[in-house]
């Protein structure tokens, strides 16, 4: 299997068979609006994580109707959860009641693309900053703060589209 999509499942809490997932390149989760409660990234674990070897694109979407934060609490920290998906090229994150991006965002060594889109409680990058293999960084949608920084980021390296614009 090179793909999963989890679609409209708020109470996910494992994914069985995980030691099956190694050639896993694709993962979202994108989550039914129509159904409210309790939504989170329990399956997010060590034992789930380590597993997924070859994932290359991970999507994160939260509806607009939700504004609680991502919860990983019962299983990974982001930070932990990164530093076991260093295979990972794209992480594209729809998620309005995200408050902070990762600390360890530079640890993935193989990141070209990000996406930041209806994040509008993020006002800055992490301290530690982005990873040097990024390639394209998009943000929309998000607090006037973010936007700045990385519209000041947009290098001949790095093309930044920010509200739908290519900045140079």
């Amino acid at each position: 299997m090179e793909k999963l999509k989890i679609v409209g499942c708020n109470s996910l809490v494992a994914l069985e068979g995980a030691q099956s997932l190694g050639s896993l390149r694709v993962m979202s989760r994108v989550l039914d609006w129509k159904r409210f409660g309790s939504t989170d990234y329990y399956f997010l674990t060590v034992s789930f994580c380590k597993h997924l070897t070859s994932l290359q694109r991970l999507v994160l979407d939260r509806s607009w109707y939700f504004d609680e934060d991502i919860n990983v609490s019962g299983g990974l920290t982001w930070e932990q959860a990164l530093q076991l998906l260093t295979s990972l090229q794209e992480l594209f994150g729809y998620c309005r009641g995200l408050s902070d991006l990762p600390v360890g965002l530079h640890s993935l060594p193989l990141l070209k693309r990000l996406e930041i889109i209806d994040c509008p409680s993020i006002s800055s990058l992490p301290e530690s900053g982005l990873p040097p293999s990024l390639e394209d960084l998009e943000v929309r949608d998000c607090s006037e703060e973010l936007t700045e920084q990385c519209r000041m980021l947009a290098t001949s390296k790095l093309t930044a589209i920010i509200d739908g614009r290519y900045v140079y």
